[in-house]
């Protein structure tokens, strides 16, 4: 039985916060195969944590537009967000 979009997305989420266990990943691979509306939220969802990763560790994320915020604002979220990994919530 094929997975719902919403099933997918919820799992395409989790999968930021842990390893999906095999028959998920498989289930979710064949779902993302056939469905181009949750293969671009995957997509997305890479990407965002592939950008709040490299702002944790104090780098401009690459293929990011400037986001026009003040100067003190980018470095309070940048600040937070190394806080937060330092203390291991990022959940590998």
């Amino acid at each position: 039985m094929m997975m719902s979009c919403k099933e997918v997305s919820m799992l395409v989420s989790a999968s930021l916060d842990r390893r999906l266990r095999p028959w998920e990943r498989l289930t979710v691979r064949a779902h993302l195969f056939i469905c181009k509306g949750c293969t671009h939220f995957s997509r997305q969802m890479n990407i965002l944590r592939a950008a709040t990763r490299e702002l944790a560790e104090g780098r401009e994320p690459d293929g990011v537009a400037p986001s026009g915020l003040p100067d003190g604002a980018r470095r309070r979220i940048r600040d937070t967000l190394r806080e937060h990994h330092h203390r291991g919530d990022d959940h590998d």
